[in-house]
């Protein structure tokens, strides 16, 4: 059965041969009537009745229309390509992958080119770049029944929930591990089956982030885990490229964009856990790098009991805490702990101080109690401006995702002045450097108490 959009095309195909006189109007519309007599596509009539060539179709569609043709009375299906996608998605679509193109990307036989819904619903449940090639000289349904006959092809796993969600690992991956004889599954698994199990125990070892590094001839997998990045597994290239473009269609980045640099987010559902992940790519001398910093809403935050401080420093930080304006910094390296601190203290202080307003470039933590403030530089929106204009909206604490320069610290110091406790983290090796910084920035201006 022709589908709606399969016809729509080829009304738009056959407008197209009109006007450059490969056929007339009464031939066009001779066929439209073969085609609603017999079910057989316009272009199919127009070829069948002599009314036009084979090779006039060819040449419209890839130097007119720039659409690239396979016949598929002689086209060779790759059996790993069909794997990625059902036979169900498939048929419903009128679509069947036919292989690899060289940079990676999926090439994909259909008979609708322009189907954009289709293609994006590709990107997102193979994890790569789709190509989509416009199908001649064959039944393409009967082809795509008679490549997934028998059940040969592997059933791959469901696409990408609404808004950027990706669904839940399916079936016994959540018992899956990379470690010992299961790194071998993840060598053999699809990009969206790896993706699921790299994020899945990022997750439950508590990671901080997942290194995604290219090498000459592999992809590495690295988690930062306590401040350590350690080697977890060594992945084939292709299955590397593909990894990283699967989580750039989950982060809505530019998939074809792999020399600048990138930033995007998604979430994962784990069962009826929600973990958010922030994500960062930039060329790198052998492919892209990426980096995806793990925010697991509700393992990944502590109080401030759980933060592993003595007594007494518990107490000294809770003092701290209760004055009613001053700036208190968290100092460290990355993934020391800054962000965790500083979520743990406006967790406690959201009991006593009712307006608590973030100003973070990304929201790291998204909670219902807090006022946050998203930076977006593009339009305008930077931490010192925002700051000035959080300063009018009454906070009793302001929270800052981190100081990076010099205005952004003199506007802090203005707001500790006028009576805010401004809580922020500043990257250091250690307090003594934050201490040089600050006086370089003139951070020592910040009352003390007596």
């Amino acid at each position: 059965m022709v589908t709606t959009g399969a016809t729509s095309f080829d009304e738009r195909l056959g407008r197209v041969l009109v006007e450059g006189g490969f056929v007339t109007p009464q031939q066009l519309d001779k066929a439209r009537q073969i085609g609603r007599e017999t079910g057989v596509r316009i272009l199919d009539a127009l070829i069948n009745q002599g009314f036009v060539s084979r090779e006039a179709v060819v040449t419209v569609l890839s130097f007119q229309l720039k659409i690239p043709v396979v016949d598929l009375r002689y086209a060779n299906v790759d059996p790993e390509a069909a794997r990625l996608v059902s036979e169900e998605f498939a048929l419903q679509h009128s679509v069947l992958p036919m292989g690899f193109d060289a940079d990676g990307s999926l090439r994909v036989a259909t008979l609708m080119p322009h189907n954009f819904e289709a293609s994006s619903a590709l990107a997102s449940m193979t994890g790569r770049q789709i190509k989509f090639v416009f199908a001649m000289g064959g039944d393409l349904k009967e082809l795509i029944e008679r490549t997934y006959a028998g059940g040969r092809m592997a059933r791959p796993p469901a696409a990408t929930g609404p808004a950027g969600v990706a669904p839940a690992p399916a079936g016994g991956l959540a018992e899956m591990d990379l470690q010992g004889g299961a790194l071998a599954d993840i060598r053999r698994a699809s990009a969206m089956q790896a993706v699921e199990m790299v994020t899945l125990q990022a997750v439950k070892r508590k990671v901080s982030d997942v290194h995604l590094r290219p090498t000459p001839d592999s992809g590495q997998v690295l988690f930062r885990l306590d401040g350590v990045l350690q080697q977890i597994a060594e992945l084939p290239i292709a299955l590397h490229e593909s990894m990283v473009s699967r989580i750039k269609v989950l982060a809505r980045m530019v998939i074809s964009e792999n020399r600048r640099p990138q930033d995007g987010s998604f979430t994962m559902e784990f069962g009826q856990r929600k973990v958010d992940f922030r994500v960062s790519t930039l060329g790198a001398a052998w492919g892209e790098l990426m980096v995806i910093r793990v925010l697991d809403r509700e393992g990944g935050l502590l109080g401030l009991q759980e933060l592993g401080l003595h007594d007494t420093q518990l107490q000294i930080w809770r003092r701290m805490l209760a004055l009613p304006y001053g700036l208190l910094l968290v100092a460290g390296p990355t993934g020391s702990g800054k962000s965790t601190t500083l979520y743990a203290s406006v967790l406690e202080l959201v009991k006593d101080r009712g307006n608590i307003v973030t100003v973070e470039d990304p929201i790291e933590y998204r909670l219902e109690d807090l006022n946050q403030i998203q930076v977006n530089r593009a339009a305008g929106i930077e931490f010192a401006s925002t700051l000035r204009s959080v300063m009018r909206l009454d906070p009793d604490v302001i929270l800052i995702g981190e100081i990076r320069d010099s205005e952004t610290a003199k506007t802090a110091v203005d707001a500790a002045f006028t009576g805010h406790l401004v809580l922020a983290s500043i990257h250091s090796h250690d307090a003594p450097s934050a201490r040089g910084y600050s006086r370089n920035e003139g951070l020592h201006q910040v009352p003390r108490r007596r």
